[in-house]
């Protein structure tokens, strides 16, 4: 046997060893969690933040040396996550805190639903009495809160309450009404009696609670029903991002992954400035308003998608740059979304074995129908069907939910989207656009991606406020302005992820100096690419320390300065 083919026998075999440990620790973490909500309770993140710190301990017990190359990854990243999780245990101990002296009512509903879970007996007549007075301090707390909402100006002396303080506070108090009725639902109609004590009091305990919400969401967040949603975020600050770009394994500053992106941006500008001139156009900006009117008519998107979803797949194949399953070929189908969803979901996305669809529906207004086709046209959607589907991410999917799916919990955007981004940029290379249009549709996508890394650094820098991460999406990029609105929502919106739209083309570029690492020395592009869909979907420099045979030490630290490496331009 080759020395290359023995080392790809056991990355092979490696792939197929799921780490037993992993396991146990992932579903001792998805109990704990379903117990105790962390971000809620401070008793409940001293128990979770013990658990983490003790199996931290352990693993710190364990010979590293001993360990084969993928269980000594497998510590590494082990390790990295439950840093991490404490770490964000800290952040969250901070905003509960600040936010208190508005929930008062948490720690009693929670007791509530904690103590049927462990099956403690429930005494009616206790439980009507919390409810009622949970039901009656709301009322107060709501009206002290509305007037301090409708009082408050820069001058006026009265604390203000950001409006990112009061959507967070909106969302809470939503949870606890779940928790609540969830609770509640447990024992009305099965248990004789509660009914008479609960009824009255559960009902206006709930009312409460939405009313609060509300005031909360409209006065203080200003969302309000059948209007736009405003543009609000929670900026990190320089700390945390630069500690969140760590356990990210990217030994670089924000400054410095800034500069990528501003890099790669210029990079873009240029290939979309020639690809205007092939068109015989002035500038790049011309050049995309042509191929934005390039679209199919209303109806007929999803047999455009269907038709290029084909297209990928064949072309991956007949290059032979990585192996596609049969039944991954076969079983995937398109969607549409919802026409509700539209105003935060402006473009396809991959999900449960489908390439979901955006395109204009009949309840849009005339300007918006306009502007979801000029957005979603032929040339784009050609790049971002291949970006969702094969070689995307249902090929990615696919593997991923047959190989070291014990890795999981490790999941990072950076290895999830950026396998798709790095496609698009091996896509390019490869000659997979038909003319200068569809260059411009690839470059339109490559320049966003650059352009994510910039505004959601700059942002959470404190560098770039909503308004002018919107402005720069239609002025430098070229979107749409209802698509760019819907685009910052999502970047900086609750559960968007610091540095998720940053992983995109990071990880992207990750990937191709990974590739140019190793291939063809080491493999070929198809096996290359064929190892990396079964490592599952962990930090790139992980992927590379298991791909790869440099040093690993139980005190390793991330120091691959990969750009060097992957940069589009010399």
């Amino acid at each position: 046997m080759t020395l290359r083919l023995f080392a790809l026998f056991f990355v092979a075999l490696a792939a197929c060893a799921d780490n037993q440990l992993l396991r146990e620790f992932h579903a001792d973490r998805q109990l704990l969690h379903r117990f105790f909500d962390s971000d809620l309770s401070a008793d409940s993140a001293m128990r979770i933040g013990d658990f983490y710190q003790t199996q931290l301990l352990a693993l710190q017990k364990q010979p590293f040396a001993d360990l084969d190359r993928s269980g000594q990854v497998d510590f590494l990243l082990l390790q990295n996550h439950l840093r991490q999780r404490l770490f964000f245990l800290q952040k969250d101990a901070t905003y509960r805190d600040l936010d208190a002296e508005f929930l008062p009512f948490v720690a009693p509903i929670l007791a509530l639903e904690l103590a049927r879970q462990k099956m403690e007996p429930l005494v009616e007549a206790d439980a009507a009495a919390a409810l009622s007075e949970i039901a009656t301090g709301l009322e107060t707390l709501r009206e002290t809160v509305d007037k301090r909402l409708g009082e408050q100006k820069e001058d006026s002396g009265i604390e203000q309450l950001p409006p990112e303080q009061a959507q967070r506070l909106a969302q809470r108090t939503q949870r606890c009404k779940q928790k609540l009725e969830h609770w509640y639902k447990q024992y009305a109609g099965y248990r004789p009696g509660f009914a008479w004590w609960m009824k009255k009091p559960y009902e206006a305990a709930s009312k409460a609670l939405d009313e609060y919400a509300k005031v909360l969401r409209e006065k203080g967040a200003g969302i309000k029903e059948d209007a736009d949603a405003p543009l609000i975020g929670q900026a990190v600050g320089a700390d945390t991002l630069a500690a969140m770009i760590g356990f990210e394994m990217l030994p670089y500053s924000a400054e410095e992954l800034l500069a990528i992106g501003e890099k790669e941006f210029a990079w873009c500008e240029d290939r979309m400035e020639e690809a205007a001139q092939t068109m015989g156009l002035t500038d790049r900006f011309a050049a995309l308003e042509a191929v934005k009117k390039k679209h199919v008519a209303p109806g007929k998107q999803d047999e455009l998608v269907a038709q290029y979803a084909h297209e990928a797949a064949a072309f991956v194949e007949e290059n032979d740059l990585v192996t596609v399953p049969p039944l991954c070929k076969e079983l995937w189908d398109v969607r549409m979304i919802a026409p509700e969803n539209l105003d935060r979901l402006p473009y396809a996305l991959y999900r449960g074995n489908s390439v979901v669809v955006a395109f204009a529906a009949d309840v849009l207004e005339h300007e918006e129908k306009l502007m979801s086709m000029r957005g979603n046209n032929l040339h784009a959607t050609r790049i971002v069907t291949a970006h969702e589907v094969i070689p995307g991410h249902h090929l990615q999917i696919f593997y991923g939910s047959r190989y070291r799916t014990d890795r999981h919990i490790f999941r990072t955007p950076f290895y999830v989207e950026g396998w798709s981004l790095y496609w698009e940029m091996l896509l390019w290379d490869k000659g997979f656009a038909r003319g200068p249009e569809d260059e411009i549709g690839m470059l339109f996508w490559r320049m966003h991606r650059c352009a994510r890394i910039i505004v959601t650094l700059k942002f959470h820098l404190g560098q770039m406020a909503p308004e002018e991460m919107v402005t720069f999406l239609i002025d430098q990029v070229g979107h749409e302005e209802e698509p760019a609105k819907s685009e910052v929502r999502r970047f900086i919106g609750p559960g968007g992820g610091v540095l998720y739209q940053a992983g995109y083309m990071l990880g992207g570029l990750q990937i191709r100096a990974l590739q140019r690492e190793l291939v063809p020395e080491t493999m070929s592009m198809r096996e290359f690419h064929d190892a990396i869909l079964r490592q599952g979907p962990i930090p790139i420099e992980m992927l590379r320390a298991q791909l790869t045979d440099g040093p690993l030490s139980a005190e390793f630290a991330p120091s691959w300065q990969f750009y060097e490496a992957a940069a589009s331009a010399p």
